[in-house]
Parts: structure tokens; C-alpha cells; sequence
């Protein structure tokens, strides 16, 4: 098990971008797809096979795409599932501490991931 696994991603879709419904039914939006797609590329090329199983520590550094308002914390939820999608987490909800911010100006995002126990 990896001491601590850092990763640059792109930046994630906001929560409010992640899904579309018609015709009765519920589904990812083209753009969530797109980036779900190449964020797991990501994460299995930079990760190499390494991943934490149980409890970790996940700090993200955010990229500001732009000077519009946006709540930060609507950019983990995707996040979070590419890297249990991509085998790096066992599971989302195992998280013991999250610690987000702001830096820079950009379309990317800086994650550290790091074992709990």
C-alpha cells in the first residue's frame, strides 16, 4: 500500500452538470461522460496500479477555470467516483478527512491521496 498517491486531473464537471433526465429515465450528461472517461485514463496511467483500501485522507487542489461564482465543494462528488471507478479507492464513503481549495487559475486539479490508518 502506497504511503500517499498524487495525481493531476482535469478539472471535474460541477454536481449540477454531472446528470440529465428525459424521456423517463435518468442519465450522464455528455460533457460528465467526456471527462469521466479521460479522468480515469488519467488516474490508471499516473497511479500505476497503486490504490488505498479503507480509510484515507483525499486533499484536492482546484484550479479556477474562470472569475465566475462556484461552490467548491460541488466538484468533489465526481471526483470521488472516477477514483473508486479507476480502482484507486475502494470506496468513497471511507473517507476520514477532506481538505479542498482553491489554487491558481486553470482547468485542472492537483489530488492527494493518502491512507488514514
Amino acid at each position: 500500500m502506497p504511503e500517499t498517491i498524487r495525481l493531476t486531473l482535469p478539472l471535474p464537471p460541477s454536481i449540477n452538470r454531472l446528470w440529465r433526465s428525459g424521456r423517463g429515465r435518468t442519465y450522464r450528461s455528455a460533457e460528465y461522460s467526456a471527462w469521466r472517461n479521460e479522468a480515469i485514463w488519467a488516474i490508471k496511467s499516473q497511479a500505476r496500479g497503486q490504490s488505498i483500501d479503507g480509510a484515507y485522507i483525499i486533499d484536492v487542489a482546484f484550479q479556477r477555470p474562470d472569475r465566475r461564482r462556484r461552490d467548491l465543494d460541488n466538484l468533489l462528488k465526481a471526483l470521488s467516483d472516477a477514483l473508486v471507478d479507476a480502482g484507486v479507492l475502494a470506496d468513497d464513503c471511507d473517507a476520514q478527512e477532506i481538505h479542498l481549495c482553491w489554487r491558481g487559475e486553470g482547468r485542472s486539479c492537483e489530488v492527494t491521496l493518502a491512507s488514514a490508518s
